[in-house]
């Protein structure tokens, strides 16, 4: 019968150790595969520090201590061990008290979990780098809303001083305001090309088929291009109240521009008053998203929602993202210049809802 429990423990696939006041009285094969050992007898009469680390043997102990105490068996713990060749490597060790040679022992069965450990870093790994993405989409989202409408501002000041007088000291202090928002404003797309490269939100994060990125410069801010198109009715729907009224401002000379900063007062509208030619609407909102509005819209004024451009500060849900890729609608990412509106607008094709 002792003969074959030996085979049995020596043709164990996970190691086994029996040691006594932490000296190593016997490895099976599985325990010298383990460490890089050839033959038993390197490790027997050796004591564990050999392949563990001091702290490992004391935390061992300890375990140990309470085991005999309480007499409850203790859950799976990971050491890291080292091996014959020096690489390490993590063994899932489960301890019994036994009696071996007619004295007490310690049986540590022991599972190499090296790949497992390291499977786990790297999903830790990957969950922190998109913890990371999240809050860096969600800071470029609260410093471009507000600075898409100091962004806009400043661009329509500095051209109505340009206009008057080129040399005054208060449009060279526009000018270097412009500057500092155009800097303000490459840390935002930063921080989304961030997120885009780490998975997080940020794939949606330009205007389908309508050229943003080319931006006009301070120093060519009073030469800003003027989109032509016909006349149109123009609806504005964001949370931001100064978003709302400095987009009214920018196409208040060109179009017929009504502003909404409740989302629900919008939806309204869109329902119930003559079509909008152009809804330009935020698809981020408390309470009531761009997403919930166009669908509404959708649903019980079929084709008018072929009139909406969406606006973003660049933070997306999963939901958010799964929607922008099922429908062709253009879309604006704050900031966002007078020129890329006026030429958001002038490029959607009007048509009549049925």
């Amino acid at each position: 019968m002792e003969a074959r429990f030996r085979d049995l423990i020596e043709g164990a696939p996970d190691g086994v150790v029996i040691s006594r006041d932490g000296v190593v009285l016997y490895a099976n094969a599985a325990a010298l595969r383990l460490l890089a050992y050839d033959r038993s007898e390197e490790l027997v009469g050796q004591p564990m520090t050999l392949f563990l680390e001091r702290d490992a043997v004391m935390t061992m102990r300890k375990r140990l201590q309470e085991m005999r105490e309480t007499g409850k068996q203790p859950s799976p713990y990971e050491y890291e061990a080292l091996r014959r060749d020096g690489a390490r490597v993590t063994a899932e060790i489960t301890s019994i008290f036994i009696e071996y040679d007619g004295a007490p022992a310690v049986l540590a069965f022991a599972r190499d979990v090296t790949e497992r450990v390291k499977m786990r870093a790297r999903l830790e790994q990957a969950d922190r780098l998109a913890a990371v993405g999240l809050i860096a989409s969600g800071i470029a989202h609260e410093i471009n809303n507000p600075l898409a409408f100091v962004s806009l501002a400043a661009e329509q000041l500095e051209r109505r001083l340009a206009a008057t007088d080129t040399s005054s000291d208060v449009t060279k202090l526009v000018r270097d305001i412009r500057i500092g928002v155009d800097r303000i404003a490459a840390i935002a797309r930063d921080l989304r090309t961030y997120t885009r490269n780490d998975g997080s939100p940020g794939a949606h994060e330009t205007l389908t088929d309508i050229a943003v990125t080319a931006r006009s410069t301070p120093d060519h801010a009073e030469s800003a291009p003027q989109a032509s198109s016909p006349r149109r009715r123009v609806l504005v729907v964001d949370d931001e109240r100064l978003i709302v009224s400095v987009v009214k401002r920018t196409l208040g000379d060109a179009h017929d521009v009504i502003g909404e900063s409740d989302p629900h007062v919008a939806l309204d509208r869109l329902l119930t008053e003559p079509p909008f030619d152009v809804v330009l609407c935020d698809l981020m909102m408390p309470g009531l998203t761009g997403i919930d509005v166009y669908t509404r819209v959708a649903r019980e004024r079929p084709g008018l929602e072929r009139s909406f451009i969406f606006i973003s500060g660049g933070s997306f849900t999963r939901q958010a993202r799964e929607f922008l890729d099922t429908i062709p609608n253009a879309r604006l990412t704050k900031p966002f210049s007078a020129s890329d509106i006026l030429t958001a607008v002038a490029s959607l094709t009007v048509t009549t809802p049925a």
